[in-house]
């Protein structure tokens, strides 16, 4: 079975929006969505809840974890992913991205 949120004779709904899944088992996961249709929760069976941020234009910045782990996310001044930055059981790691000329991640 698969819903998605909205009611009503003859509305559009894109499939993006898509509010809950069953599965074959009757598994549930369930999404959740801004205005902007930005997913900033996502319900899974056995995972616990996902809650994600969204900047004003649309680039996820942040994605909270069931464990109390999160990822931060950082965009540069072109949009491009920059960093990324850990907590939980990787707190401290870092992942920095540097691009070419041609907007290309650089292999270190």
């Amino acid at each position: 079975m698969v819903t998605d949120g909205w009611e009503g004779a003859g509305s559009h709904v894109p499939a993006s929006a898509l509010a809950k899944v069953i599965d074959g088992e009757g598994r549930v996961w369930r999404y959740v969505r801004d205005a902007a249709f930005n997913l900033t929760r996502i319900e899974a069976p056995a995972e616990g809840p996902v809650g994600q941020s969204f900047d004003s234009q649309g680039r996820r910045t942040r994605q909270s974890f069931a464990d109390g782990s999160s990822e931060e996310l950082v965009w540069d001044d072109a949009g491009r992913l920059f960093q990324r930055i850990f907590s939980g059981a990787a707190r401290g790691a870092r992942l920095e991205l540097e691009y070419d000329e041609l907007g290309r991640v650089k292999r270190p």
